[in-house]
């Protein structure tokens, strides 16, 4: 009993945390849903790539085997154009937690293999398109041939699982919790809200998440909300009751989607105990934006790219070319012990 509970309220605060727009969801499923994972190899032939490539591609490998990641899309009812779209990151190693948001309309360079999938699902294919595009243009069934794939070129490490996630469940949440006390900024007066720090409904959550054309920053303002929005739903979270976690978990049960099966969510419950969400660091790639053939794309700048992937990876990849480093060392200090004996 005390287990089922602990995986209940393990359940439930990863998803109402997934949910308070969709930055955290390790063990995040409903017993109906069984999606067989795929896999992004399918989109790369190892052998045709140079050695530059090759040389990328292993790293990423390796990236992999020691860091789970989670990509958290906020979808509407049709569930093909994620309005938010993030990335959770958790080092198994260093117990690290890492949230990046990447721009919706980022222009992506399709691939032939995808404009192959897009031509069959609408009947032709552009050779560019914004990231939040691609759920429509190759289908619900493409998820990971499509937004994965493309998440984890960006980030240069394989996305492992995805959430998808219902806004109506957000603003449920969010209820749920009694809402969440926020500094709204000037632009909230279009929802009838004054400025400055108070506690918010979820209708109001979700209105201040989704708003971008009266924010003097356009999507980096509402992914700056969104980022703030999950900050306060974590404080809530650790005064939450057991009343609320059955309520929460049917909420989770009728409004998420992800390829973390049922069987597989008993291996992320000891990595939870590790987690100190008070440490969890939050990151944005930046963009340009660049209007192309009259429609507006967020060009991701390779700069701000680099030095979120080095800030989110960068310990890790340190400590790799450390012990590499030491290997050397003791490679070479056998040599010259080898050497002494012979001469």
């Amino acid at each position: 009993m005390k287990t089922f509970k602990l995986f209940m309220k393990v359940f439930s605060l990863t998803f109402v945390i997934a949910i308070i727009i969709l930055v955290v969801g390790f063990i995040i499923a409903a017993e109906n849903i069984l999606v067989e994972k795929g896999n992004q190899d399918d989109l790369i032939n190892y052998e045709d790539l140079d050695e530059e490539g090759k040389e990328i591609y292993d790293k990423q490998k390796a990236l992999t085997e020691d860091n789970l990641t989670i990509a958290i899309l906020g979808v509407d009812k049709s569930a093909l154009r994620p309005d938010t779209i993030m990335v959770l990151n958790y080092n198994q190693v260093t117990d690290k937690v890492d949230v990046i948001s990447v721009p919706r309309d980022a222009k992506i360079g399709l691939k032939e293999e995808q404009k192959v999938i897009i031509t069959e699902n609408v009947g032709w294919s552009p050779n560019i398109a914004k990231l939040t595009d691609l759920g429509g243009l190759m289908g619900k069934d493409n998820l990971r041939q499509g937004v994965l794939y493309e998440l984890g070129q960006i980030l240069e490490i394989e996305i492992d699982y995805y959430v998808t996630v219902d806004w109506d469940a957000f603003k449920l949440i969010i209820d749920e919790l009694g809402g969440v006390e926020i500094d709204v900024p000037s632009y909230g007066s279009k929802f009838g809200l004054s400025p400055g720090v108070q506690t918010i409904n979820g209708e109001q959550a979700l209105d201040l998440c989704r708003e971008r054309k009266s924010t003097s920053e356009g999507d980096y303002s509402r992914i700056k909300m969104q980022q703030e929005v999950v900050k306060a739903c974590m404080k809530e979270l650790k005064s939450m009751s057991a009343s609320n976690i059955t309520s929460l978990g049917n909420i989770a049960f009728n409004n998420v989607k992800t390829d973390i099966s049922i069987l597989e969510m008993p291996s992320f419950i000891p990595l939870i105990s590790k987690i100190d969400l008070d440490e969890m660091e939050f990151h944005t790639i930046q963009g340009n934006g660049e209007k192309i053939d009259g429609t507006w794309y967020e060009v991701i700048d390779e700069e701000s790219r680099l030095e979120i992937i080095y800030n989110v990876y960068g310990d890790y990849l340190e400590e790799e070319e450390n012990e590499e480093d030491s290997e050397e060392d003791i490679i070479i200090d056998s040599n010259e012990e080898v050497n002494s004996t012979q001469y």
